[in-house]
């Protein structure tokens, strides 16, 4: 995913002149057929294999696989006997207005602190409450992509509040803090529930607390995504607690309405 990062560091228009100008520095000092031909090798083979893609003479497979059919991702039936289960929705992330994006000072710190958090969550998910995560997605509403947007799921408001003062968040805090002079063009869509940077900065966090039987979700022939990617901790036959993923529970199961959903089949 190397290629896919350095592509949305610059805008469309920047990265085709930088082509151009390569090719046309290349062209003074290597014959032309030479610069020439693998631009067009390339070109005719994606048009080639796009076309035998959609005529479906050549297998296409997405990365990641989907998921066929009409689904819905709920918490393990063992958790709490099937019950709704609440659950916080916590939609945090970075942004860079420096000329490099990402690659700008400082953005590499503060990519790394976000990594460090979500392991220290996963490693202790029976005190953070940590259930899960989208992984991070690119905002397409600047001329590059210099935002980072992740959906992170918790079980509990108390538990993520409670661990966001410790650890690796407040460590990330504190250098944040310690840095936003050094660099005044990483903004942060929240790496705290305070309003604890300059206001300049531009901080601001969504955060829903839903309560048991209020939210739900379904797709169709869709990539693991979202909810799908959330795990709990169950009671293990040994009394031991187990970690479960997501139950991806198809149709026929009393899941088909909006209100099924939410009461997992269930009725009021």
């Amino acid at each position: 995913m190397l290629h896919v990062a350095l592509r949305d560091q610059l805008s469309i228009q920047t990265w085709l002149v930088l082509g151009a100008s390569i090719q046309s520095l290349l062209l003074l000092f290597i014959p032309r057929q030479y610069v020439i031909a693998p631009s067009i090798f390339i070109l005719l083979y994606t048009i080639t294999r796009t076309a035998l893609q959609t005529l479906k003479w050549v297998s296409y497979s997405p990365t990641p696989a989907h998921i066929q059919g009409r689904y819905s991702a709920m918490p393990p039936l063992s958790l709490a006997e099937g019950e709704p289960q609440p659950m916080v929705v916590f939609i945090l992330g970075f942004d860079s207005s420096h000329p490099l994006g990402k690659l700008g000072p400082g953005l590499k710190e503060l990519g790394q602190f976000f990594l460090e958090i979500i392991k220290e969550a996963e490693d202790n998910r029976s005190t953070s409450g940590y259930l899960g995560t989208s992984g991070p997605m690119l905002t397409m509403d600047g001329d590059s992509s210099n935002a980072l947007v992740t959906i992170t799921y918790w079980r509990s408001l108390e538990e993520l509040e409670a661990f966001n003062k410790q650890g690796a968040h407040l460590r990330a805090i504190q250098w944040f803090n310690s840095t936003r002079e050094k660099y005044p063009h990483i903004g942060t869509l929240s790496l705290c529930f305070s309003m604890c940077l300059a206001d300049e900065i531009g901080i601001m966090h969504e955060l829903y607390n839903v309560p048991a039987g209020h939210h739900e979700n379904v797709y169709y022939n869709y990539r693991p995504f979202g909810l799908v990617n959330t795990s709990y901790l169950v009671d293990g036959e040994l009394g031991e607690k187990e970690l479960v993923k997501a139950e991806v529970v198809k149709e026929g199961q009393g899941l088909e309405s909006s209100y099924g959903r939410m009461k997992r089949g269930m009725k009021a």
